[in-house]
C-alpha cells in the first residue's frame, strides 16, 4: 500500500472515531425521558420494527425557524445569516399505547452556507406525501449544531417531546457536548391556514457549564396532510377590482404544457417584485405586517411551501425585503415582515387570488405564536398587453378588508415583477402608443447615393449594444440597450431564431438594397457615478450612486443606420411616492449604429 493512501486511511479512521467520540448515542439519555417528558408524553413500550421516517405532518425532513438571544452554544456564524432548523426523521415505530409513536430524529441548526431556508423550499408539487420507506436526508454531521434526539408523539394531544445529546462549537471553537429536551406543540394529522406548530429547545446542562445554552423558541408549519380550505369565489366581490378590466393571459398561454405548481415554484425561486405605495401618509398605514419595521420595504417574494395541481391551489410565505441589507444574504425568518397564505386561480379572471394572515405573539418569544388576522388580499396576474409605460410581465396588488378606521389598515400596495421574463408566455402582445410622437421628433433621414454602407439588420444580435454617457454637469455613467421587441414580435420569445444572429452569419449581398424602417422597442439600463473629485474621500473612487432605468420605442432605418425613441424613466425604488405615476415619458433618445462589413464584391 503506498504511503499516501495509507496515510489518508489513518485520517479517516481517527477523523471517524472522533465524530462518533463527539456524539454521544442516544441510549445515554433515555433514562432522562421521564425527568423532562412524563408530564407532556407518558413513555410506552415501543413493540413493532420502525414503520415510516413520517409522522403527522412531519416528513423525511422537515424545516422551521427558531428566536435565539445570546445563544451561549450556537456561533455567531450560524445565527447571522438564517434562522432556519431541520428535523431528520430516522425511525417512526408503534408503541403498546394506542396513538402513541416512538420517533427518533436529528435536530439542526443551519449552517449559514447550507441555503436551502424553509423560505425557499417548495413541498410537494401534486399535493402527495414523498414514498413511504423512502430514506430521510442524512444530517449535516459537520453542522456546528445537531442533536441526536429520542422521543415519544401522541397524535391526540399532538405533543411531541424528545430528548438526546450532540456536538455543537462554542464562540471560540470549542468542541462541546450538549444534552437537550426538544417539545413542540400542536402536530396534528391534519391542518390548515392558521396551525402553527411551536416550541422549545432546552439545554439539560447545568447553567454554568460549557454545554449550557439559553432556551431556544422554535416555530415551524406543517408540510404534509394540509387541507386547502380557502376557494376565491365564495368571497363574492371581494377580489374585484379596476385590474378586471385589464387583459390577462390565460393559465393554459401561461404554462403550455407545465403543470400549475412548476411554474410557481419557479416564480417563488426566481423573482422579486418591486412595490409601489399608492397612498400612505405613514408607516402604520403602509404595511400589512405587525411590529416596527424601521425602513419601507421596497420588494416582496415569495416561498411555496405547498402546491398542488388539482383546483391550482398554493400555499405561500409573503416575504418584504427591506433594500438596506444585503437581502438575498440574509435569509433570517422575520414574523413581523412575513405573512402566510393561501391562494387558488381564478380562471374567470386569470388571476391567482390570495388570502393572507399574519403571525400574531411574536413579541419576545416564539413558544406562543399563532396565526390569524385574515383580513389581507392578494391579487397577481400575468397582463396579455405591454407598452412603453408598462413592461412588467407579472404584476399585482396587496389590500386589506378593513375600514379605515380599523386597527391594522392599510393603502392599497401595487407589485410588479423586476425581470423582464417572457420565456413560454405565449399570446403576449406589445403595443406602440408613441409612434406618433416619434414620426414629430424624428424625421426620417435622407440618403445619400454616394455613401451607401451597410448596417446590421432589425432583427440581428448588433441591435443590442453598450454605451458610455456624460451628462452636460460632467457625471458619467455606463449603459446597456437590449431590444425589446422589433415590429410585432418579442425578441427573446423567438429564441434562437431572433437577436442571436450576427450580420455575419448572413450571406453578403454582392450590391447595396434597401432593407427598410422597422418598429423597435427598448430596454435601457443606465448606472451613474460620481467622480472622484465629488466621492467622499473615506470611500472608494468611484461610488454608484444612481441607476437608471428607460424603456424606449421608435423607429430603426437599416439603411443608415439610425434609431430614434421615446423613452420613459422609471423611477429607483427610492423614488416610492405615495399616489405618483411611475414613469417620465419626455425623454428622446437618438443614436447612430456603426456600419458593419460591407458587400462582397467590394
Amino acid at each position: 500500500m503506498k504511503p499516501s493512501i495509507f496515510l489518508w486511511l489513518c485520517t479517516l479512521k481517527i477523523s471517524l472515531l472522533f465524530i462518533s467520540l463527539s456524539v454521544k448515542p442516544v441510549s445515554s439519555v433515555i433514562d432522562s425521558y421521564s425527568d423532562h417528558c412524563l408530564t407532556t408524553v407518558p413513555e410506552p413500550v415501543p413493540n413493532s420494527e420502525p414503520l415510516d421516517y413520517e409522522f403527522g405532518p412531519f416528513g423525511p425532513s422537515h424545516s422551521g425557524f427558531y428566536y435565539y438571544g445570546n445563544l451561549r452554544v450556537v456561533s455567531t456564524n450560524i445565527t447571522r445569516y438564517t434562522n432556519s432548523f431541520s428535523f431528520y426523521t430516522t425511525d417512526v415505530s408503534q408503541t403498546d399505547k394506542d396513538g402513541v409513536l416512538m420517533i427518533e430524529g436529528n435536530f439542526e441548526l443551519q449552517n449559514p452556507f447550507v441555503l436551502h431556508s424553509f423560505l425557499y423550499r417548495v413541498g410537494p408539487s401534486n399535493g402527495s406525501v414523498p414514498t413511504p420507506h423512502t430514506p430521510p436526508v442524512v444530517a449535516d454531521f459537520t453542522n456546528p449544531f445537531i442533536l441526536k434526539l429520542h422521543g415519544f408523539w401522541s397524535k391526540s394531544s399532538g405533543e411531541l417531546c424528545m430528548v438526546g445529546t450532540g456536538s455543537s462549537y462554542f464562540k471560540d471553537g470549542n468542541l462541546l457536548t450538549p444534552a437537550a429536551v426538544l417539545k413542540l406543540h400542536n402536530i396534528k394529522n391534519s391542518s390548515n391556514i392558521t396551525t402553527l406548530i411551536t416550541g422549545t429547545l432546552k439545554s439539560l446542562s447545568p447553567i454554568n457549564d460549557n454545554n449550557y445554552f439559553e432556551p431556544i423558541s422554535l416555530m415551524t408549519v406543517p408540510q404534509l396532510n394540509y387541507n386547502f380550505t380557502f376557494a376565491s369565489g365564495d368571497s363574492g366581490d371581494e377580489f374585484s377590482s379596476e385590474s378586471d378590466l385589464e387583459e390577462n393571459l390565460s393559465m393554459y398561454n401561461i404554462l403550455r404544457g407545465r403543470s400549475f405548481c412548476s411554474k410557481f415554484s419557479n416564480l417563488a425561486i426566481k423573482d422579486v417584485f418591486n412595490l409601489q405605495y399608492t397612498g400612505c401618509r405613514s408607516n402604520k398605514k403602509c404595511l400589512p405586517v405587525g411590529g416596527v419595521v424601521q425602513n419601507l420595504p421596497g420588494s416582496i417574494s415569495f416561498g411555496v411551501i405547498n402546491c398542488t395541481d388539482v383546483g391550482k391551489r398554493v400555499r405561500i410565505f409573503l416575504k418584504f425585503d427591506d433594500h438596506t441589507k444585503l437581502s438575498r444574504l440574509d435569509l433570517r425568518f422575520n414574523p413581523n415582515t412575513t405573512l402566510i397564505g393561501e391562494g387558488m386561480w381564478d380562471d374567470k379572471k386569470n388571476q391567482l387570488h390570495v388570502l393572507l394572515c399574519r403571525f400574531l405573539g411574536t413579541a419576545n418569544s416564539w413558544s406562543n405564536a399563532h396565526v390569524g388576522d385574515c383580513t389581507t388580499r392578494l391579487s397577481l396576474r400575468y397582463p396579455a398587453i405591454l407598452s412603453i409605460k408598462e413592461t412588467s410581465t407579472i404584476m399585482g396588488q396587496i389590500w386589506t378588508n378593513k375600514t379605515v378606521h380599523d386597527s391594522g389598515y392599510f393603502e392599497k400596495i401595487v407589485f410588479r415583477s423586476t425581470e423582464f421574463l417572457i420565456e413560454g408566455l405565449y399570446s403576449l402582445k406589445y403595443e406602440y402608443t408613441e409612434l406618433d410622437r416619434v414620426r414629430n421628433e424624428c424625421p426620417e433621414r435622407k440618403l445619400d447615393r454616394n455613401r451607401r454602407q451597410r448596417y446590421p439588420r432589425s432583427y440581428s444580435s448588433e441591435m443590442k449594444f453598450d454605451m458610455s454617457v456624460r451628462s452636460s454637469e460632467g457625471r458619467t455613467a455606463r449603459g446597456s440597450a437590449d431590444t425589446l421587441t422589433v415590429n410585432n414580435q418579442f425578441c427573446k420569445q423567438a429564441g434562437i431564431a431572433l437577436m442571436v444572429i450576427r450580420d455575419d452569419d448572413f450571406e453578403r449581398p454582392t450590391r447595396w438594397e434597401p432593407q427598410g424602417r422597422a418598429n423597435i422597442s427598448y430596454k435601457i439600463d443606465i448606472k451613474w457615478h460620481t467622480s472622484q473629485k465629488l466621492a467622499n474621500k473615506n470611500y472608494i473612487s468611484v461610488v454608484p450612486d444612481e441607476k437608471m432605468e428607460i424603456t424606449a420605442e421608435g423607429v430603426y432605418d437599416a439603411d443608415t443606420g439610425g434609431l430614434c425613441m421615446i423613452g420613459c424613466r422609471k423611477f429607483a425604488l427610492t423614488d416610492r411616492v405615495p399616489g405618483n405615476t411611475s414613469t417620465d415619458c419626455e425623454i428622446l433618445l437618438n443614436f447612430q449604429l456603426a456600419p458593419v462589413k460591407g458587400f462582397e464584391n467590394g
